[in-house]
């Protein structure tokens, strides 16, 4: 009986635990929610909708997708009109892991967009002011306060 406590005692003690998991930053759970492990592709489909000024756009965008990929932090989009950039970089806002910035021209460029991702969509918020003269290249006809949800593509 003494035999059998001291082996169970030294299996207990034995050396070969598994190493804990190593624990995440909020920048990593951040670029997880977003971008998943490899990327993940959202879309207005199936109940996806733009608003702007709290008016539904989505008719504008009919198909639009939007990418998120973790490799180089990339992008891409389909039918994002004269909104979204095709394709681009984004990164955090400073030291705000619920905020991304979009590389590019298009109007969605460069405005800090405030994400929430919920289990089957992103939300995205952000607002595209009108520039001090008025126009820029048909930017004031997109300003405006917008509220994008999509779907949850996964993929």
């Amino acid at each position: 009986m003494i035999y059998l406590f001291f082996i169970v005692l030294g299996m207990s003690c034995s050396s070969d635990k598994e190493d804990p998991l190593p624990i995440k930053t909020v920048e990593e759970l951040a670029l997880e929610s977003l971008a998943g492990t490899s990327g993940i592709t959202y879309s207005i489909a199936n109940g996806g909708s733009i608003r702007r000024n709290n008016l539904d756009e989505s008719r504008f965008f009919d198909g639009f997708t939007l990418r998120f990929n973790v490799s180089g932090k990339t992008f891409s989009s389909t039918n994002g009109d004269d909104l979204f950039e095709t394709s681009g970089t984004w990164e955090f806002v400073g030291n705000s892991f619920d905020k991304i910035k979009l590389s590019g021209n298009k109007p969605a460029s460069g405005v800090d967009i405030t994400f929430t991702r919920t289990s089957s969509q992103l939300i995205l918020v952000f607002n595209i002011p009108t520039p001090p003269s008025g126009r820029l290249e048909g930017t004031q006809a997109l300003s405006g306060s917008y509220e994008i949800r999509l779907n949850n593509n996964l993929s």
